[in-house]
């Protein structure tokens, strides 16, 4: 029996991106068909933006910094009260006092709206009865090789037990030099890189299964407050949360990326600019 995988392309109606991913979603679909059930869907719904007023911007500048103090932890680097209170109050300087806070509070607003996206799309994947979700902002872009190297990396999860919760980071972004995730490197193999724990580096494009996404849901209902963080910092929340619990991720991250992350390479400009 074909194994099936739901594709979720997540957008803001920008007819010219929309045009050119769906038609690479399409030849992605094509190629697929041979070995794996595939559907598609769409989340693009959102409120009239309305910039955050200062109380919920502070508040959300605060959840980043108590983030990164966790995160160093969860990467081997130690942490510092004194370093958690310095780190806050120059993001505050820098943030709110030196930058324009307007354009600070409206980029505030547009992250809590992509996250909310993406939590959406993961609500209507486990609506579904596929096995494996592929996410992708309408700012991804395939190059020559994306629907061969995807087909290929496809064939070969199939092997890992269902049991276990599956992260694969497609689209890069930053350098794993300045995520500081090179101690956790396991093994490099055809192409990929396999992590001691799961990372995340951007939400442009990512694979999941069942087990990975119901956890993120569980976790989500128990701390509502983290959808209040941008989409991949969040999720590197959520895997904290998860490692914290014992949950066992299989995590990869294509090595060079499957797919371009277009707003970090400059091709698109991001949503929140």
């Amino acid at each position: 029996m074909k194994s099936s995988l739901l594709i979720c392309l997540i957008h803001n109606n920008n007819q010219d991106r929309n045009f050119l991913v769906r038609k690479n979603i399409d030849s992605l679909v094509e190629a697929l068909s041979n070995f794996f059930l595939t559907h598609t869907t769409e989340v693009s719904y959102q409120k009239k933006i309305a910039p955050h007023n200062m109380s919920m911007a502070l508040f959300r500048r605060y959840k980043y910094q108590l983030l990164e103090h966790r995160w160093r932890a969860y990467r081997d680097q130690g942490k510092s009260l004194l370093l958690f209170l310095y780190n806050f109050i120059k993001a505050f300087y820098k943030d709110f006092l030196y930058r324009n806070p307007d354009r600070c509070k409206n980029s505030s607003a547009i992250e809590v709206i992509v996250t909310d996206k993406h939590i959406r799309a993961w609500d209507q994947f486990l609506e579904s009865d596929s096995d494996y979700f592929l996410v992708l902002e309408d700012d991804v872009i395939f190059v020559d090789d994306s629907i061969d190297r995807f087909c290929r990396l496809l064939k070969k999860i199939q092997q890992y037990e269902e049991i276990n919760a599956l992260y694969v980071d497609l689209a890069g972004g930053v350098s794993s030099d300045e995520l500081g995730i090179e101690k956790l490197t396991l093994t490099r193999e055809e192409g990929l890189i396999f992590y001691q724990k799961p990372v995340t580096n951007t939400a442009c494009a990512y694979l999941v299964n069942r087990t990975t996404v119901s956890q993120f849901r569980e976790i989500l209902m128990d701390f509502p407050s983290h959808r209040l963080i941008g989409v991949d910092w969040m999720m590197n929340q959520l895997f904290i949360d998860m490692v914290k619990s014992s949950q066992k991720v299989i995590c990869i991250h294509s090595d060079v990326p499957i797919f371009r992350h277009g707003s970090a390479s400059g091709a698109f400009s991001a949503w929140e600019r």
